[in-house]
């Protein structure tokens, strides 16, 4: 069943113009709980305005385009989808509602000195581009072309808008929980170290390390490239072999590197958390299904992506409307992740911590 504005405004409780005020971003006094409500409305109907309509009515363009780097996944090991998947769902609900359409670029070498992709085929009215590394050459050149932009995923890019994940504070809490436990000797699962979230993760343990006047040295961290499976269980397994003690808990700075790592606990004969606790970073469906279930740090994807896509889409709003002055300060905001605990925390420090696992029986 096709749904009218009119239905919107009956559903809401309000009239036909403030609704079409809301869903247009006219620069009109409405209240923001009214607001709220006319969007939530137009959710709740799964109310889809005629794009092709509105164009031709506005001569305006309603089509913002999602650049996303898959260089760093190309095995699909990381566990991406499931961020990807939460992104695409609230930038596309979000962008519905306000009349504007979404289309999706994907890229496996960025980094290439080649423009094809670059949009060029039909014009947008904005970009979003989803966790650049630094020096991602599509951000020059979309500010090159004068097209609104909001990044999602990295805050390396401070002169430009972005929406990003406080990666260093999620880390600072998982180590803090293992700290608070008990432990001292707490070793880290590094990720790409050409990647921003990655380095503030381990960022985010050294200082709480630091701060609980432990040692947070470089030796601490161990890193091996992609944030895959095997490279936590490669990582886990070389600390079980070659260092003694071996620590008594793990940071794994993505929930892929802790199932590696758990699986390697587990091939050295060795028990999480008896022996080894273990906290991951993600919350991937995959953390609650292991055992045992993983203690991790739950990202907002949705919610982070619904922002990036509201502000992008209100300033983009704004540079069309004579009566309204357009933002011209970079809008920069963080959200703050959770800290999940399950099983794979719990470590019981009046076991033999000092046991050396015997290795060449595995």
């Amino acid at each position: 069943m096709t749904r009218k504005v009119s239905d919107v405004a009956k559903h809401a409780g309000v009239s036909v113009a403030t609704v079409s005020r809301v869903l247009n971003n006219i620069q009109h006094p409405v209240s923001e709980k009214t607001r709220k409500r006319v969007l939530k409305a137009a959710a709740e109907l799964n109310y889809q305005p005629n794009i092709h309509a509105k164009s031709l009515a506005t001569g305006r363009n309603f089509t913002l385009e999602l650049f996303l780097d898959l260089s760093f996944d190309s095995t699909g090991e990381t566990g991406v989808g499931t961020f990807l998947q939460q992104v695409l769902y609230g930038i596309e609900e979000e962008s519905a509602v306000r009349g504007y359409r979404i289309v999706l670029d994907i890229n496996r070498n960025v980094n290439s000195s080649k423009k094809e992709y670059f949009t060029g085929i039909f014009p947008i009215a904005g970009a979003v581009v989803l966790a650049p590394r630094a020096n991602n050459p599509i951000i020059p050149e979309l500010v090159r072309r004068h097209i609104p932009l909001m990044i999602i995923g990295s805050s390396e890019y401070r002169d430009q808008n972005y929406v990003d994940m406080d990666n260093i504070t999620g880390a600072l809490k998982a180590t803090e929980h293992l700290i608070n436990a008990g432990h001292k000797d707490i070793m880290c699962l590094g990720g790409p170290t050409n990647f921003g979230p990655s380095l503030d993760r381990m960022t985010g343990f050294r200082r709480a390390m630091r701060d609980h006047g432990l040692n947070y040295g470089s030796n601490r961290c161990v890193t091996m490239g992609a944030w895959n499976w095997d490279n936590g269980f490669r990582m886990m397994w070389d600390i079980l072999r070659n260092r003694q003690p071996r620590p008594t808990a793990i940071f794994a700075s993505n929930d892929m590197l802790a199932i590696g790592a758990i699986r390697a606990i587990k091939s050295a004969g060795l028990t999480v958390p008896g022996d080894i606790a273990v906290v991951g970073f993600d919350d991937l469906p995959s953390a609650q299904l292991i055992s045992p279930a993983l203690t991790t740090i739950r990202q907002p994807f949705y919610d982070l992506a619904r922002e990036a896509a509201r502000v992008l889409i209100e300033r983009i709003d704004a540079s069309h409307d004579a009566d309204a002055r357009p933002e011209t300060a970079p809008y920069q905001d963080t959200f703050v992740p959770d800290l999940i605990v399950r099983d794979s925390c719990g470590v019981s420090l009046n076991a033999n911590i000092n046991a050396s696992p015997d290795l060449e029986a595995v």
